[in-house]
Protein backbone atom coordinates (compact mmCIF):
# COMPACT_ATOMS: atom_id res chain seq x y z
CA UNK A 1 0.00 0.00 0.00
CA UNK A 2 1.15 3.38 -0.63
CA UNK A 3 1.96 5.83 1.75
CA UNK A 4 0.53 9.53 1.34
CA UNK A 5 2.98 11.76 -0.59
CA UNK A 6 4.84 14.44 1.59
CA UNK A 7 3.91 17.56 0.65
CA UNK A 8 7.54 18.31 -1.05
CA UNK A 9 7.24 15.20 -2.80
CA UNK A 10 4.38 16.43 -4.65
CA UNK A 11 5.19 20.00 -5.14
CA UNK A 12 8.64 18.77 -6.73
CA UNK A 13 6.45 16.12 -8.98
CA UNK A 14 4.46 18.81 -9.77
CA UNK A 15 7.53 21.21 -10.53
CA UNK A 16 8.73 18.44 -13.15
CA UNK A 17 5.31 18.33 -14.91
CA UNK A 18 5.39 22.51 -14.90
CA UNK A 19 9.20 22.91 -16.08
CA UNK A 20 8.34 20.70 -19.10
CA UNK A 21 4.58 21.93 -19.73
CA UNK A 22 6.43 26.01 -19.72
CA UNK A 23 9.66 23.98 -22.07
CA UNK A 24 11.98 24.70 -19.64
CA UNK A 25 13.21 20.76 -19.84
CA UNK A 26 12.51 18.56 -22.46
CA UNK A 27 12.02 15.41 -20.08
CA UNK A 28 12.08 13.81 -16.39
CA UNK A 29 15.29 12.57 -17.60
CA UNK A 30 16.89 15.90 -17.75
CA UNK A 31 15.61 17.10 -14.58
CA UNK A 32 16.71 13.74 -12.70
CA UNK A 33 20.34 14.90 -14.07
CA UNK A 34 19.99 18.53 -12.71
CA UNK A 35 19.04 17.53 -9.47
CA UNK A 36 21.46 14.03 -9.43
CA UNK A 37 18.37 11.48 -8.77
CA UNK A 38 18.58 8.50 -10.11
CA UNK A 39 15.42 7.54 -12.29
CA UNK A 40 15.38 4.17 -10.54
CA UNK A 41 14.37 6.46 -6.85
CA UNK A 42 11.49 8.55 -8.49
CA UNK A 43 9.04 5.22 -9.07
CA UNK A 44 9.33 4.87 -4.88
CA UNK A 45 9.16 8.70 -4.56
CA UNK A 46 6.10 8.87 -6.47
CA UNK A 47 4.45 5.79 -4.74
CA UNK A 48 5.50 7.61 -1.35
CA UNK A 49 8.04 4.68 -0.38
CA UNK A 50 10.97 7.60 -0.64
CA UNK A 51 11.37 11.23 -0.77
CA UNK A 52 13.41 13.89 -2.52
CA UNK A 53 16.41 14.94 -0.21
CA UNK A 54 16.90 18.25 1.06
CA UNK A 55 19.84 18.66 -1.66
CA UNK A 56 17.61 17.71 -4.35
CA UNK A 57 15.18 20.52 -3.85
CA UNK A 58 17.89 23.28 -3.03
CA UNK A 59 19.21 22.07 -6.35
CA UNK A 60 16.01 22.49 -8.42
CA UNK A 61 15.15 25.64 -6.64
CA UNK A 62 18.75 27.63 -7.36
CA UNK A 63 18.46 26.07 -10.81
CA UNK A 64 15.22 27.15 -11.79
CA UNK A 65 14.37 29.94 -9.93
CA UNK A 66 11.90 28.19 -7.37
CA UNK A 67 10.56 29.68 -4.24
CA UNK A 68 11.98 27.06 -1.61
CA UNK A 69 8.98 28.11 0.54
CA UNK A 70 6.99 27.24 -2.62
CA UNK A 71 8.02 23.48 -2.17
CA UNK A 72 6.94 24.15 1.29
CA UNK A 73 3.88 25.23 1.18
CA UNK A 74 4.61 28.34 3.26
CA UNK A 75 4.22 30.47 -0.07
CA UNK A 76 1.68 30.24 -2.89
CA UNK A 77 4.10 31.30 -5.81
CA UNK A 78 6.34 28.97 -7.41
CA UNK A 79 8.94 31.32 -8.89
CA UNK A 80 11.10 33.67 -7.79
CA UNK A 81 10.09 37.01 -9.04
Amino acid sequence: MAEKLKTYNRKMILLIETLKTLGKIESNKQFFEIIKISKQNYVPIKKGKMSFTIKQIETACLHFEINFNWIFEVEKNMFIK
